[in-house]
Order: structure tokens, then sequence, then C-alpha cells
């Protein structure tokens, strides 16, 4: 994707697991709801947290911005609650604050994969659409 102040970015769902707060997974170009992105393990693990960052942390030159250095997360919408689901159909829901921080929730679930579908997004008054930052799984194999 071009840039209106110049450079390209990448949307992809490789960017949730990057460790780079400037990028994320492009989720969709409006709300974002139903939405999903499953992480295969290869094999079963056994999984005690997930989390997302629940919008785009992205510091950098806007073009409303008077091409200007700003962090994106008040501007894009923010993803306010997903639902997360292990192979055995076993889920949780995970609500969030609104702040552009990795939040975590507890999980107990024995998988080899983890579907995290977006339930519920909230209009900020800016852009339409939907990004997250970053996804973090924890637990051993």
């Amino acid at each position: 994707v071009e840039l209106r102040c110049g450079g390209t970015a990448d949307y992809g769902a490789q960017n949730l697991f990057d460790g780079n707060p400037n990028t994320g997974w492009g989720a969709s170009a409006d709300d974002g709801a139903g939405q999903s992105v499953t992480v295969d393990f290869g094999r079963e693990v056994h999984l005690t947290q997930v989390g997302i960052t629940p919008g785009f942390t992205k510091v950098g030159p806007r073009a409303d911005q008077g091409c200007a250095s700003v962090n994106a997360f008040p501007f894009n919408r923010f993803v306010a609650e997903v639902q997360w689901t292990f192979d055995d159909g076993f889920s949780v829901t995970q609500t969030f604050a609104r702040r552009g921080t990795l939040q975590r929730t507890r999980v107990d679930a024995t998988t080899t994969t983890v579907t995290m579908r977006i339930v519920r997004t909230e209009y900020q008054g800016r852009d339409t659409d939907t990004v997250i930052s970053s996804m973090e799984v924890r637990g051993s194999r």
C-alpha cells in the first residue's frame, strides 16, 4: 500500500508476530467484526495466555496531520471484543480497555490451533479501517 506521506505499508497477518508496533494486520478496510486469523502450531501445545493490541499503534507521518509523526491508535477503529476458539470448540471472549497496549487474558487450553475472531469494533471518528498491531500466545509445548 502506498502511503500519502511517502513510503509503503504491508498489512499481512505475519505482522501480528513481528514484534514491531509500527506494523499490523489489516483485518478490514472498515468494521472488522467477523474477521479472523488462525494460528497453527503444527502440533499440540498447552496455552495459558492469549492477547492482542486492540488497534494500530504505529507512530509515523499522517497526511491529515500535515505529515507530522503521530500515533495511529486514536484514529483507527478500536477492537473492543474478540473471541478465541481452540480445537475442541472451547472459546473465551476477551474485551479490551481503550488503550494501545498488549492486553492478555488467561486460558487453559491444549490445542494445535487457535482462532482469534473480531466480535466488535468501535469507530473513533477518523479512519474506518480495523488494524491489530500485535498478537501474543503463551504456553508450553
